[in-house]
């Protein structure tokens, strides 16, 4: 009987025991979860600023004992730390709010409206900075006939359109003669003729002396367009297609609503 007892109490041991292994299997801590944690490290630089302050000075007024303050206004170099804008990671999409839509329609021919989508697309013969000096653009040079009346443009060799057709002296040709009967005909009408010289170099002749072509040159509303993509989009060039040699094309224009730029 003992021994029967020692038997039974050997196996209640054993799944005591068995139940606490089971428990603190099921309890085993999880294993430790690795978050990579991604720090972008913040640089800085040292920038030099000029600046002008304003100043209080004390002076002794020249032949007397009189001592008074008075302002200077003096130019002094600062430095500065500045935070350096971090290299842009895949695209980037700039959003810009506008009260109004961009002009009736991207046709420099037939707008009397150009804003900053339109220099975008396009780019003019003739470039001007901030300080009113005219450099190159489409046309790498220029010069002008001793009577004033004719004027030579040599252009960029090399450019093409966004829809990869040349840009050359026919197209732009093709270009001043559209320019003469579209809205802003003004701008050149005075001119006489363009003539093709060679596939690079085309010139217009003008009935008097004209001071004025090389600023009518650089405005928004003298892009030039491709003679290929106007022909072959016919009324939808303007609203749905825009081609030109800048540095975005139009992806999408919902009139009122959204415009949509690529590089």
């Amino acid at each position: 009987m003992s021994s029967r007892r020692n038997r039974v109490w050997k196996v209640v041991l054993l799944l005591v025991s068995l139940s606490f292994v089971a428990a603190a299997a099921g309890c085993a801590a999880p294993e430790a979860e690795v978050v990579e944690k991604i720090v972008e490290k913040v640089v800085t630089e040292i920038v030099v600023e000029t600046v002008i302050e304003t100043v209080v000075e004390t002076i002794i007024v020249e032949g007397t004992p009189q001592v008074v303050e008075v302002e200077v206004t003096k130019i002094v170099e600062v430095e500065k730390e500045v935070t350096v804008a971090p290299e842009p990671k895949g695209d980037i999409t700039l959003v810009v709010a506008a009260a109004e839509q961009y002009g009736e329609t991207f046709d420099i021919f037939n707008t009397a409206t150009t804003m900053e989508p339109h220099v975008m697309i396009y780019e003019p013969l003739v470039a001007i900075d901030y300080n009113y000096n005219f450099s190159s653009g489409l046309a790498e040079r220029w010069e002008t006939s001793e009577d004033g009346l004719t004027w030579t443009f040599y252009l960029q060799k090399g450019v093409k359109f966004h829809d990869g057709s040349d840009f050359n002296a026919e197209v732009v040709k093709w270009w001043l003669e559209g320019m003469l009967t579209g809205v802003n005909s003004y701008m050149f009408e005075s001119m006489t003729e363009a003539t093709v010289v060679d596939d690079y170099t085309i010139d217009m002749t003008f009935e008097a002396p004209f001071p004025n072509l090389l600023y009518n040159l650089c405005t928004s509303f003298s892009g030039i367009m491709s003679k290929e993509a106007y022909e072959k989009y016919g009324d939808e060039y303007g609203t749905k297609y825009a081609i030109g040699t800048g540095p975005f094309m139009l992806e999408e224009w919902v009139a009122n609503d959204y415009l949509t730029l690529v590089k």
